[in-house]
């Protein structure tokens, strides 16, 4: 088949903030008619028109391209779902797309276009067509040296962009594409980082099947004591695979999908339980699944409290929080609810259209003045007597942006006794900043500690831990238990810095020498974050601890991690006890090595000269989206 005219990124293309066009003629536009030519264009890309002689670029640098498409397309409506109040539709994004290409065509008609290009969106994608595939074959004989002669940066894209699309063909094909190139053409793409080299794909991953998977789990749920800062299913699921030759990035929330694809509801039920019991690392992703399958087999009475937790923790980027929440009421009979919480998903939960079936959401009917405060008299019935008892709730501020949401209006009451013991707590946070010595910093850890959280902790405890450091190992400890290791693999900041701290203070306050091995364990729980200060500090306690081989792994760990200052590892006082030994000493010179190989230059490339705007982003382009192939990786429970 063939095409009016190359279109590289040909298809439905969807951004969030941004999106700017490359169109080059055939021929020299005069200056007489570009005004008339730009007529037509899509609202949302009539931001700005920049004219060379045969070039056009336009487009939308306002950071507000989805809402913008959403205004403009309005009308637009979506078979399967009621339009959401700010993203875009599929449909909408259609319809916005072929009024672009219509409006190409018709331009095409009045001056012959050589070339599109319109960018492939590194976040939201495109995806590509028919046509721009056979654009993609062409960039190097007829779309490069067009685009090369008007806009380098343009034409550093294309190239970049034929690249990405060469390395997505069989290694056959990719043999083919490159051999058929001549020297001239490999010179050009070479130039500009292009020049694919054949490589044939990687081998499939071996997965567990089903049935694998679920005897892997059961056997190591069997073999373990779950713990809150020891063993973790999901960790001894990962590592039960690795053993048996099974790819490690399986994970145990790509099993509850696949069981939920089959229609297991007990096996969801009881791995679901299996891993909240031994400490989910994300409970919220796991909590709708158990409530979804208790839902469907009417044990209503069972997913009550799974419910409430689920509203205890309720997020509006999650949307399929309240659905679930939606369902039982629905299962319960109880339609009045279920439609409160519909239009509350409607207006303040992301995405929440798409939850819910339009022939479903028309039963709900309009939106009642009063569904705020329908709403949250819902939330008071479910978490009014927990979540929302101030004396042991430690995200304040979660709540406090939920009221502010739902208008303080419908909750004055919790405002005020929230913002009370917010403001009793900072008070507090600020005496124990200045405490002087131990009983009155411990004073103030009591009160402190039930509600504490890393952040917090980790901030005053390194204001006054000189002074009293039996407190502020106290707090520490208290605040990293009060989290339960939740997301502790994606640690940063003052979740990870409170742990470093809790074995700071134990390797060096003899009072809180007994400590050593609760703050060995309690650190430990933490080995897969990747800071190597955490794996220095492991070492040190390990050492102290007279656990050698440990010590050892966590030093590699450490320098593996690119430690700063590696000889401060080597001669700390701790490790001791490991200088001379032959892998000790082996690890450093590997890394010394090691660093100093990463050191030697590259070959340096010419900065290309600054552009006005064109249609290249200064990112590498994002590989295009093609249609959906059969899934290697079966539907996870993580959002």
């Amino acid at each position: 088949m063939t095409h009016p005219f190359p279109y590289v990124g040909s298809g439905i293309a969807a951004a969030r903030k941004t999106m700017s066009c490359f169109v080059a003629f055939k021929a020299a536009v005069p200056k007489t008619v570009r005004k008339q030519l730009e007529q037509g264009v899509p609202q949302p890309l009539a931001g700005w028109f920049t004219w060379h002689d045969k070039t056009l670029t336009f487009g939308n640098d306002d950071d507000s391209l989805q809402w913008t498409v959403r205004a403009a397309y309005d009308h637009v409506e979506d078979d399967e779902h009621e339009p959401d109040p700010e993203m875009p539709s599929a449909a909408m994004w259609r319809a916005f797309n072929t009024e672009l290409d219509q409006w190409l065509l018709a331009l095409h008609a009045k001056h012959p276009i050589a070339l599109v290009v319109k960018p492939i969106d590194e976040e939201y994608s495109t995806e590509t067509d028919a046509w721009h595939e056979w654009s993609c074959e062409r960039i190097p004989e007829d779309v490069l040296p067009i685009v090369a002669a008007l806009d380098k940066d343009a034409a550093t894209y294309v190239a970049q962009i034929w690249r990405a699309w060469v390395e997505t063909q069989p290694f056959d094909k990719q043999q083919e594409i490159v051999g058929a190139l001549s020297a001239a053409q490999k010179r050009e793409l070479a130039k500009r980082d292009a020049l694919v080299e054949p490589t044939r794909a990687p081998p499939e991953p071996k997965l567990p099947t089903l049935e694998d998977a679920e005897r892997i789990w059961r056997e190591v749920a069997a073999k373990e004591e779950p713990s809150p800062l020891g063993f973790r299913l999901e960790d001894g699921f990962t590592a039960a695979l690795i053993e048996r030759g099974f790819d490690a990035g399986y994970e145990l929330s790509h099993h509850v999908g696949e069981l939920a694809n089959a229609d297991r509801d007990d096996d969801v039920i009881a791995l679901s339980r299996a891993v909240l019991a031994s400490g989910a690392e994300f409970p919220t992703n796991w909590l709708p699944g158990l409530a979804n399958a208790l839902i469907r087999q009417g044990r209503l009475d069972e997913v009550e409290p799974v419910v409430r937790d689920i509203v205890a923790s309720l997020e509006s980027y999650k949307p399929e929080m309240l659905s679930i929440c939606m369902r039982y009421h629905a299962a319960r009979g109880e339609s009045d609810v279920e439609a409160i919480l519909y239009h509350a998903g409607m207006a303040w939960f992301t995405s929440f259209t798409y939850e819910v079936p339009k022939a479903q959401a028309k039963r709900f009917g309009a939106r009642p003045t009063d569904f705020a405060a329908a709403f949250a008299r819902w939330l008071e019935r479910w978490v009014g007597h927990t979540a929302w008892d101030v004396t042991t709730q430690s995200r304040m501020g979660h709540w406090l942006v939920w009221f502010d949401t739902i208008g303080t209006q419908h909750v004055a009451t919790q405002v005020a006794a929230f913002e009370m013991e917010r403001d009793r707590r900072n008070a507090l946070w600020e005496q124990l900043g200045a405490a002087m010595d131990e009983p009155s910093a411990g004073a103030l850890v009591d009160q402190l500690a039930p509600t504490a959280d890393t952040e917090g902790a980790c901030r005053i405890a390194a204001q006054f831990h000189q002074r009293a450091p039996l407190a502020a190992f106290a707090l520490l400890d208290r605040a990293i238990a009060n989290e339960h290791r939740q997301h502790y693999r994606y640690a940063t900041g003052g979740r990870v810095n409170a742990v470093i701290m809790l074995t700071y203070l134990a390797l060096n306050n003899a009072a809180l020498a007994d400590q050593l091995q609760h703050a060995y364990d309690v650190a430990r729980g933490y080995v897969l974050v990747n800071n190597p200060a955490l794996q220095y500090n492991l070492a040190c306690v390990a050492c102290r601890l007279g656990k050698r081989a440990e010590s050892l792994g966590h030093v590699a760990r450490a320098l593996a991690l690119d430690y700063a200052k590696p000889q401060q590892i080597h001669d700390d006082n701790d490790l001791a006890s490991l200088v001379g030994d032959p892998v000790f000493e082996k690890l450093f010179a590997d890394d010394a090595a090691r660093r100093e190989a990463a050191k030697q230059p590259s070959p340096k490339k010419k900065k290309p000269a600054k552009k006005k705007k064109t249609a290249a982003p200064k990112k590498k382009p994002a590989a295009p989206k093609k249609k959906p192939a059969a899934r290697k990786r079966p539907r996870t429970a993580r959002s």
